[in-house]
């Protein structure tokens, strides 16, 4: 809080306390004097231009991101439109699971989506000749990252 003798030298609406401005004039005034000397207006005026600087920064900023969001959103439209384009002249044939052009029926994509695999049970015999090769390999090179479980 300031004191009386601060409040008498910055009051300049004479109404006993400080406002915002004044309070700020008072904060630079580095040597208490009352007054700003050429040195302390020079300060004020360097942390403008700098206050500037970063603000037209920070403006040129939010200028490329918001290209940036466009430009990503004209993507994400583009990519819209060409699955709606490929579904309207392609059909998806469930019983073979490949995709065909509309009309001709002719295959132009194919996607596996699942693999069936049938497992055995080993026999003791068969478990135990299998141990017996990992073990022999884990042997020969205990570093190999393969062993490392």
């Amino acid at each position: 809080n300031p004191t009386a003798a601060s409040v008498a030298l910055w009051d300049i609406h004479g109404d006993g306390k400080l406002d915002e401005i004044e309070m700020a004039m008072r904060a630079r005034d580095v040597d208490g004097d009352g007054t700003l000397s050429k040195r302390e207006v020079k300060s004020i005026i360097e942390d403008q231009l700098r206050d500037q600087s970063e603000y037209r920064l920070y403006c040129k900023m939010a200028c490329y991101l918001m290209g940036l969001v466009l430009l990503l959103a004209t993507a994400n439209l583009g990519t819209s439109l060409a699955a709606v384009v490929l579904v309207k002249d392609t059909n998806l044939d469930p019983a073979t699971g490949t995709i065909q052009q509309k009309g001709t029926n002719e295959v132009t994509g194919m996607q596996t989506s699942a693999y069936h695999v049938e497992l055995e049970e080993l026999s003791d015999q068969e478990y135990e000749e299998r141990r017996r090769l990992v073990d022999e390999e884990m042997d020969e090179d205990p570093d190999h990252p393969d062993h490392h479980h």
